[in-house]
């Protein structure tokens, strides 16, 4: 015996690049061997990931579970069939306006012809036929029919235009559906063998694709207090277009990635050796089989399930809003995934529209210093430093940045293990000015008349407007030689940079007083051979 059951989905985790979706059913089930039917099931379906369970009254054993493509025949012809009906009556409702329309200009066209007819009217007026007061009725009544019908009309045209708009629409849409595949659909068979009658409830679960989740970051810095804070807000944006929406569900964001299909990695062979001749094809032979040094490399075989990394796993979240604030996920630390479950139901359409859900809030007592590079840019950067104290790690994803309540641009959030550190650029501190130029550029032709020497000076200047001391990172750079008879030299420095790399980029950890300036300058020095000509030091 079939029994298609009415089956709805109520549980779904979403991964990264796909979902598992789980679904119920209820039926009473009679003594005997029954196939259980779970109907309209995406195509996507993969019908190697299906699980089935059960539990209720009855006594069932299961005993096999199926899937099967259905092509719907009748479903499109019925929906034509729909859409041409309501394009008929469309239509009729069309027509009818147009005869209103011109019963309306008939009736204008009549009035405008007893206007013109006023000579008559003053003549009668003239001999006494007809009296002021029905001249003035007359008139009041050619202008009240006027204003009546033209009403009546702009309404018409209104009504008109709408139901064009409909009319457009349904054609689209028979047009779209005429020309449509047959849909498909996927269902799930499910043998029982049921020993004692009752209710029953069957649950499966399956894994689908055209479903995925990033994460997203509110990253917001407050320097109202004492200390700066830093919040985090930890965001999932789940896209689907499964062909399933997914109604009040209990929704669970996952980061691992489960892989139906897992080997064990297969190393090839690896040969080296001499080139040798390519194997010659004379007319009419066949081709001479290579050997296998000849014959090309197959590349390494290696399929890891990528949820092998880190990952952790969250309990559910206890208790309902009971305010209008954010409702976060509880997360904790397993082998497997960073795992969310929501807290409340959620619905997320089949539309490929963007739904976000809120995971999690942490705070942070962040470092906060400020970031120069004036060879770029005369902008000053407010920087943090923080250390991931919170019980997931932070996953790579977009962040909004936030100053206090003002929204100052977006960045890329990296991969933040926890208890490690982090560092981000949120906005640019405009009371601190900074200034860089050239004060320096001699040449020297007679030290050394085989060689050249330039010498250059450069002075950055800082003026800090804040009521507080704040620290600078600067970082310049001088020229890198590419050729040995080029030589560059930092000749001196005032202060000493903290830092100076193989590749001369220069560094200064500097403290700057409230309200006070203060000035870096270094001096360097480019020798090279006199017939040389050296590129690149116009960048300066």
């Amino acid at each position: 015996m079939q029994i298609d059951l009415e089956s709805r989905i109520v549980a779904v985790t979403v991964f990264p690049d796909q979902a598992r979706v789980t679904v119920e059913g209820n039926a009473e089930l009679p003594d005997g061997i029954h196939r259980l039917i779970i109907n309209e099931l995406p195509i996507g379906l993969l019908a190697e990931s299906v699980r089935v369970s059960g539990r209720g009254e009855a006594d069932v054993r299961i005993q096999g579970v199926d899937v099967t493509t259905i092509h719907y025949e009748e479903t499109p012809s019925k929906l034509i069939q729909s859409l041409m009906s309501e394009i008929e009556t469309l239509e009729y409702e069309l027509a009818k306006l147009s005869d209103e329309a011109s019963t309306i200009k008939a009736q204008l066209e009549y009035l405008n012809g007893l206007r013109s007819e006023t000579k008559e009217y003053a003549r009668a007026l003239s001999r006494s036929k007809a009296d002021v007061d029905y001249q003035a009725s007359l008139t009041n009544f050619f202008r009240e029919q006027d204003r009546q019908l033209r009403l009546e009309a702009r309404e018409l045209s209104n009504e008109e235009k709408t139901l064009e708009r409909r009319l457009k629409k349904l054609n689209e849409d028979l047009e779209q559906n005429r020309s449509a595949k047959r849909p498909i659909r996927r269902q799930i068979l499910v043998d029982v063998e049921v020993a004692s009658t009752g209710s029953f409830q069957l649950e499966a679960s399956y894994i689908v694709r055209d479903a995925s989740w990033d994460p997203l970051y509110d990253v917001r810095l407050s320097t109202a207090g004492e200390k700066p804070s830093l919040e985090i807000t930890s965001l999932a944006q789940v896209v689907q277009e499964t062909g399933q929406d997914w109604t009040d569900i209990a929704l669970t964001i996952s980061t691992t990635r489960p892989a139906i299909n897992q080997r064990i990695p297969i190393l090839n062979p690896w040969y080296v050796g001499p080139p040798e001749p390519r194997p010659m094809r004379s007319r009419g032979m066949p081709m001479v089989a290579a050997s296998p040094a000849q014959a090309e490399e197959p590349e390494d075989t290696i399929a890891l399930s990528d949820g092998v990394a880190d990952e952790f796993v969250a309990g559910h979240f206890a208790g309902d809003r009971k305010v209008a604030r954010h409702v976060f996920a509880e997360a904790g630390i397993t082998e497997l995934a960073v795992v969310y479950h929501i807290s409340r139901r959620s619905d997320i359409p089949s539309d490929a529209s963007p739904r976000k859900v809120t995971l999690a809030e942490n705070r942070f007592e962040p470092e906060l210093d400020y970031l120069a590079i004036p060879k770029h840019t005369n902008a000053v950067y407010r920087r943090i430093k923080a250390v991931n104290n919170s019980s997931v790690p932070l996953l790579p994803g977009s962040a909004s940045l936030f100053s206090g309540e003002d929204y100052v641009g977006n960045t890329e959030m990296e991969f933040v293990p926890i208890d490690a550190e982090f560092e981000l650029l949120i906005g640019v501190e405009d009371s601190i000015v900074v200034k860089r130029e050239l004060v320096q550029q001699d040449v020297d032709k007679v030290r050394l008349r085989d060689r050249r020497q330039l010498s250059y000076g450069q002075k950055i200047e800082f003026n800090n407007l804040l009521q507080k001391e704040v620290k600078i990172e600067l970082q310049d750079h001088i020229p890198t030689s590419r050729h040995e008879d080029i030589k560059v030299r930092l000749l001196e420095a005032q202060p000493e940079p903290s830092e100076q790399t193989d590749l001369n980029m220069l560094t200064w950890e500097i403290t700057v007083q409230a309200g006070e300036d203060q000035v870096i300058q270094y001096v360097y020095r480019v020798d090279h051979p006199r017939d040389m000509h050296v590129v690149g030091l116009g960048r300066r």
